[in-house]
């Protein structure tokens, strides 16, 4: 069935990755051997082999087109065995030229820094693809609480996507690099991020400043099972307060 797929991630080239429709058993969790046996033909009789990133992303495609869901395991394997490392990681092939394509990416886990759970790669270019390039844009990071409580959490998050990715697109059609578009956008939230904060309805407030911390924090200590679970929760808001991230007051506030 060819719905089903895995990834092999046998480094962090390209070139190396396999994609492997028709099966979700994987040959082996032992990555030496999981490794040798992917070149023996005899092991996928029944499956089909993709090679190469544009083959791969067009197999994707027409699966979707005739299906419209596909599911494809991660190589945790070699993701865990490369320390974490966000170059092999959950794999999301995207083509920037193409504008009539959008591929979002949700995951809980996509956050900043080199341990991000999602590797977003230019099919064309096999280039890596920065942070603030893909975020909010071809990723999202999930806010399980928001995803709880808000019913229509998944498509405001859809259209934050098309509308930052429509955004892209006018400044490469108009010539505005990048970063000038950046400072601008930073410049206008700035002015504004404050006074909307203070506008929220109280299950908003909460939405965007206190419970993104709570929630890792009560994922800790449900992994932990402290002694004393509430001390142990409040020490951990505490010591990662500063991850709660406020837009600047305005002079005239302070």
């Amino acid at each position: 069935m060819s719905q089903k797929a895995l990834y092999y991630r046998l480094s962090d080239d390209l070139d190396d990755a396999k994609l492997i429709t028709g099966v979700h058993t994987r040959i082996s969790e032992n990555y030496d051997v999981m490794k040798d046996a992917l070149d023996s033909v005899e092991e996928f009789e029944d499956c089909q082999v993709h090679e190469g990133p544009i083959h791969q992303h067009q197999e994707i495609l027409e699966t979707l087109k005739k299906h419209s869901s596909m599911a494809i395991q991660e190589d945790l394997t070699n993701w865990q065995k490369n320390d974490e490392h966000r170059e092999v990681a959950k794999l999301l092939l995207v083509d920037q030229a193409d504008y009539n394509t959008l591929h979002i990416f949700f995951d809980d886990s996509a956050d900043e820094g080199e341990d991000c759970i999602v590797d977003v790669r230019d099919v064309i270019t096999k280039e890596v693809l920065p942070y603030e390039k893909f975020i909010n844009r071809y990723v999202i990071k999930v806010e399980p609480h928001r995803a709880i409580l808000e019913p229509d959490y998944f498509i405001k998050m859809i259209e934050i996507a098309e509308r930052s990715r429509d955004d892209e697109i006018d400044r490469l059609e108009n010539g505005i690099p990048d970063e000038q578009a950046e400072e601008e956008e930073v410049e206008v939230q700035e002015d504004d991020a404050w006074a909307k904060l203070q506008v929220l309805p109280n299950d908003e407030y909460l939405q965007r400043t206190v419970l993104p911390v709570l929630y890792q924090g009560m994922k800790v200590v449900d992994r932990d099972r402290p002694e004393a679970p509430l001390e142990y929760l409040a020490l951990y808001l505490l010591k990662h307060q500063n991850e709660i991230r406020l837009p600047t007051k305005p002079a005239d506030d302070l």
